[in-house]
């Protein structure tokens, strides 16, 4: 009972760590390439949300695939 509740928690554990990970990568995005750019703010603002739904969004569906395909697999058990 222990091992299924801690393999059904692997899930929700790939799925936090993408979600982390491209919030991470957002950000350092937007502090290497946003920020130095000289353009107006409303721009700038644009320019950060946008990068921040496609990165994020995109590294977090990656991550919710993987444990798809782990669940899938055997390899994890569904919640």
């Amino acid at each position: 009972m222990t091992d299924d509740r801690t393999l059904g928690s692997i899930q929700g554990m790939i799925e936090t760590i993408s979600f982390l990970l491209g919030l991470g990568f957002s950000l350092l995005v937007y502090i290497l390439s946003i920020r130095p750019l000289r353009l107006p703010l409303p721009k700038k603002a644009a320019y950060s949300f946008f990068t921040l739904i496609g990165i994020t969004g995109t590294v977090f569906l990656i991550g919710v695939v993987i444990a798809h395909f782990l669940r899938k697999l055997g390899l994890i058990s569904p919640n």
